[in-house]
């Protein structure tokens, strides 16, 4: 989620006819912390759009290891899969279905489901709200490149550590000299975002803390100045 996020096109005021915005056209839903919205491998009945809190994406391996996907903020968009045309009620064209994370709630959150249809017809009349949710589409895919970059290019403790930074500019909270992350994570957590071992991240972890780089208590994670300076990198 960087840069996070364009403009939430969510009230009456989004320009196009009246009725047309977001807010008007979904359900909002409260999530708590640890509720699965969607389980892995159902398809998503509606267009999610995080308003506020966190979403994890994860798979599951037939080994049993979890591998998150990502992490999604305010503003972004979960269930992109029903824009893809389908062969059938059961089907999708080619016979090659997208790929269908779980989506769990990190920490208390609010999404707003919308009907595919409702927003293909409120985007062909609004250029503004078609343009919102092209660049949002666009905004998952350069996550995407991100996290490739990072596991292919980073050693690990310079990929937990752009991890924590990315997570501690769109989930901030104050915290003496640095910069609080919100979302509580176990070391299990950043090892499924990081596809490595707990074993392996509990060293990564240590090492960043031992340098000055973030610090932390229990499930908190703090980055520290030099920590943030050292994460500016551009894959």
């Amino acid at each position: 989620m960087d840069p996070l996020p364009v403009p939430l096109p969510l009230d009456s005021g989004t320009r196009g006819p009246p009725g047309q915005s977001l807010g008007n056209l979904g359900r909002r839903r409260r999530l708590e912390a640890g509720q699965v919205l969607l389980p892995e491998g159902q398809p998503p009945p509606a267009i999610y759009v995080l308003e506020a809190g966190a979403l994890s994406l994860a798979v599951t391996r037939p080994s049993g290891h979890r591998i998150v996907l990502g992490v999604l903020g305010p503003g972004d968009l979960f269930g992109e899969q029903t824009l893809l045309d389908r062969t059938g009620a059961n089907g999708w064209d080619r016979g090659v279905g997208p790929l269908l994370p779980e989506c769990r709630a990190m920490m208390a959150s609010r999404v707003l489901g919308l009907n595919r249809r409702d927003v293909a017809d409120a985007s062909s009349r609004d250029a503004e709200l078609a343009a919102w949710l092209a660049a949002s589409l666009a905004r998952r895919v350069s996550d995407l490149h991100r996290s490739l970059a990072r596991a292919l290019s980073l050693r690990l403790p310079e990929r937990t550590l752009d991890l924590l930074v990315t997570l501690s500019r769109h989930w901030s909270r104050s915290s003496g000299p640095g910069a609080g992350i919100e979302v509580p994570l176990t070391q299990e957590d950043l090892a499924a975002m990081l596809g490595a071992t707990r074993e392996s991240v509990n060293r990564a972890v240590r090492t960043l803390e031992r340098t000055g780089a973030i610090s932390r208590s229990g499930r908190s994670y703090v980055v520290l100045p030099d920590g943030s300076d050292r994460a500016n990198w551009s894959p």
